[in-house]
């Protein structure tokens, strides 16, 4: 006797016997699915963004296009991080629909979702497979907080102050705590990233040194699936 399963359960039966009355029922694997992932989020040549009161939260927009149609479902969210403390590095990503601003709206995951990168710098994935989401037409932007947790603090090794047009570092003791991970930036030429600082913000145009002319861009990827 043959075994119809639907194309949505991605399986397969590979036969199917009857022997003294007892069925016996053999299914294969559950099929691959189509991934796809967005963003060109990397470490390579990019700088660091740590936590300022300035950007509580840093996002960037991931647009829709009709490429996506056969992978339309959010599966997953890598976030390029340094962490520099032992046991913190705790954070939490925000989805958004764009409103009609062009702005981040409603909030797809309300309270967003909490995540933990380990110490060094590193790639950390944080799974959306359970919120079963698509791809808004408008696109999404996805929201970086830093939290203010004493787990997360670290002495920031850049602290220091500008004097006559260069950077005098501060001794250990004088550096400014903050909270980790920090977040990895690349260089893009198209305006797509947002700060936060009451309301939110989007950056402008780079003029600083090596990154001049361009815009920043949080290194965050979106896996896409069907």
């Amino acid at each position: 006797m043959g075994l119809s399963l639907s194309a949505q359960e991605k399986t397969v039966a590979d036969s199917v016997k009857i022997t003294g009355g007892i069925k016996e029922v053999f299914v294969a694997a559950r099929q691959q699915s189509k991934q796809v992932t967005i963003g060109g989020g990397t470490r390579k040549k990019a700088m660091l963004w740590p936590y300022s009161i300035e950007s509580t939260m840093i996002a960037t927009h991931f647009p829709w296009t009709e490429e996506y149609t056969a992978t339309p479902y959010l599966q997953s969210i890598t976030v390029y991080t340094r962490n520099k403390t032992k046991a913190g590095g705790t954070f939490r990503l925000h989805l958004y629909k764009m409103d009609a601003d062009s702005l981040p709206g409603e909030e797809l995951v309300p309270g967003g979702i909490i995540s933990k990168a380990k110490k060094g710098s590193r790639a950390t994935a944080v799974s959306l497979a359970e919120y079963n989401l698509s791809l808004p037409k408008e696109g999404v932007i996805v929201g970086y907080e830093w939290l203010m947790l004493d787990e997360n603090q670290y002495a920031y090794e850049v602290t220091g102050t500008v004097e006559g047009g260069e950077l005098k570092m501060a001794d250990k003791k004088d550096r400014v705590f903050t909270p980790a991970p920090d977040v990895y930036l690349n260089d893009v030429l198209v305006a797509t990233t947002y700060f936060f600082s009451g309301k939110w913000h989007k950056l402008q145009r780079n003029t600083w040194a090596r990154h001049n002319g361009y815009f920043i861009r949080p290194a965050i990827n979106i896996t896409l699936t069907n």
